[in-house]
């Protein structure tokens, strides 16, 4: 790290004033202040961290499939044995609440460990999306195309938009994940704009109410991530239905000049609004038609949700022959699970008071890759989740990186990244989750370099 970037880290711990620190924050994203390149990081880790041996992959996709089935048994024989014992003794069937408190328990162990596991083998599908599971990339789509399905992902539309949000990190108008939709807006220096148009103009909150924040929860718990998959919930304004047509967001980027500064003159108001929403065009992972697909990929957006009606129809049948009662416990419910923790785990490592959005006149590539952030939730669930949370700086760096090797290449870019490593640990998963749906809710532009975005507190 160059001495400007150490001084500058010093420059951030020390400010306690709020626009001093985003100031300084600013700086540090400002042009070309990164003071290392994709190079210098690549040569920080170890050759055999590229290195993605088939077995070694296959091996955790086969230890996760052995451990669903373990828990399933272990549940079933456990609940049932408690069942015979209890109702076998007369004396313990006065104290019916303890058999139902201790069933529930073992219940909602089963459905979190569970759902965990599933979400681990999402990630293992996520791993050959990015062709880090083995060197061929067809092994990768064939494996990664059935684990999806049976996760009810249509895998390689989901490897579409997720190839788009690692090429564009944090890109105001090009990311495909939580793209925030409230922008504090800021009047026009163009001299053609009407003095009339900037009164009246209402700031977006700054923050939400707690009950808001745990609504919010409710959704990512449930519906999250269908909609995401259904209407890019949180993709890009101008691609998502919601925001675009229903709510009629609009958003214009700042205006840089061919110098990189920020050219007033020429800029439009950020709350300049455009009444127009048609012709509807916004993206869904099931559309062939949606604008981040081209017609080359057709196909492959049919086979995907073939992958998925399938999927479906094996579940059906499922329940025919099972009932309802082990389908929801054993499917549905840790299928719950695994989307809470899909969307959670996403706007928490993208989601940071110190990780700013970027327009098109400051951003690039590497600074969208390491504007993320590593959480780690503990060894048990950041083992089982395949390290996805805590080494997620490094995954957007060098995503055909395999899990396995992701800790130790996270180490070895540590130094390197210096103050650009954001690694939360301070606060726990509901916490830091309770308090950015909370208070991450309007984005407002630095004054000197409008081209940066950050979160307004």
């Amino acid at each position: 790290m160059s001495a400007a970037s150490a001084s500058s880290a010093q420059q951030v711990a020390s400010s306690t004033n709020g626009v001093e620190k985003y100031e300084t924050l600013s700086s540090l994203y400002h042009g070309d202040a990164i003071p290392f390149t994709l190079r210098d990081l690549k040569e920080a880790i170890p050759k055999h961290c590229f290195q993605r041996p088939v077995m070694t992959s296959m091996l955790h996709v086969i230890s996760d499939l052995v451990q669903l089935v373990a828990y399933t048994v272990a549940y079933y024989y456990f609940s049932n044995l408690l069942e015979s014992w209890w109702f076998s003794n007369p004396s313990l069937l006065v104290l019916s609440p303890i058999y139902y408190l201790l069933q529930s328990i073992l219940f909602c162990s089963y459905v979190f460990i569970e759902g965990v596991t599933f979400t681990g083998l999402w990630v293992l599908q996520h791993e050959c999306g990015h062709y880090a599971f083995a060197d061929s990339p067809l092994v990768c789509d064939i494996v990664g195309y059935l684990i999806g399905s049976a996760l009810l992902v249509p895998y390689f539309a989901w490897q579409k938009s997720h190839a788009i949000h690692h090429a564009n990190t944090n890109h105001m108008t090009r990311d495909q994940t939580w793209v925030p939709q409230n922008i504090q807006p800021v009047p026009s220096h163009n001299p053609a704009e009407k003095p009339e148009e900037t009164k009246n103009v209402q700031m977006k909150p700054k923050s939400e109410s707690a009950f808001s924040a745990v609504v919010d929860m409710i959704v990512m718990a449930t519906i999250g991530w269908p909609l995401h998959l259904l209407v890019n919930i949180s993709g890009p304004i101008k691609e998502n239905f919601y925001a675009y047509y229903a709510k009629g967001i609009r958003y214009e980027p700042a205006m840089i000049n061919d110098n990189g500064e920020h050219d007033a003159e020429n800029e439009y108001s950020d709350y300049k609004q455009v009444s127009k929403k048609s012709p509807i065009s916004f993206t869904s992972h099931f559309l062939p038609s949606s604008p981040i697909f081209n017609k080359s990929e057709f196909f492959k957006i049919h086979l995907s949700n073939f992958g998925v009606i399938a999927m479906l129809y094996i579940v059906y049948q499922l329940f025919q022959v099972f009932g309802w009662q082990v389908m929801v416990t054993t499917y549905v419910l840790p299928l719950l699970v695994q989307f809470f923790f899909l969307t959670t785990l996403t706007f928490l490592q993208h989601v940071h008071d110190d990780i700013p959005h970027l327009d098109e006149g400051e951003w690039n590539w590497l600074k969208g890759a390491i504007c993320t952030v590593d959480r780690s939730f503990g060894s048990f669930l950041d083992s089982k989740l395949h390290h996805i949370t805590d080494t997620h700086v490094c995954h957007h760096i060098f995503s055909k990186i395999p899990f396995y090797h992701a800790e130790e290449a996270t180490r070895a870019i540590r130094t390197k990244l210096g103050v650009y490593h954001k690694d939360e640990t301070s606060k726990s998963f509901f916490g830091a989750l309770y308090h950015n749906l909370q208070h991450c809710v309007a984005l407002k532009r630095n004054e000197k370099h409008r081209g940066i975005l950050w979160w307004d507190h």
